[in-house]
């Protein structure tokens, strides 16, 4: 950690070489890598999902899925949501799955 350049409060440290450079610098005057988030700050939605997304989720949940990774960025509060309704959809099929595996067990052992 000696050798590691100080850096002032304008700074940061080369993604690549670990040189101090200046936040706004997209490539490194040291070693010429592009820095990876060159200072463009990221758009955050506060948003929570539409209806659709939500029961689109719940009806096919790999869709909810999908939208998860797609939004965790963006719109964490959309993505936790459709992820929500997702798991929703998940435990409606599974109980659903029971309930029909137990009317058929029922039904062949009650010959109906």
């Amino acid at each position: 950690m000696a050798d590691q350049p100080i850096k002032a409060q304008d700074e940061k440290y080369c993604s690549s070489c670990g040189a101090a450079i200046k936040k706004e610098a997209e490539i490194c005057p040291k070693c010429g890598v592009r820095q990876s988030s060159a200072g463009i700050p990221k758009e955050v939605s506060e948003e929570g999902a539409d209806f659709l997304s939500k029961a689109a989720s719940c009806c096919v949940p790999i869709v909810g899925l999908v939208l998860f990774f797609v939004w965790k960025d963006s719109k964490p509060k959309a993505s936790k949501d459709v992820c929500k309704w997702a798991i929703i959809g998940i435990a409606i099929s599974v109980v659903g799955y029971i309930i029909v595996m137990a009317l058929g067990v029922g039904a062949a052992m009650f010959g109906g």
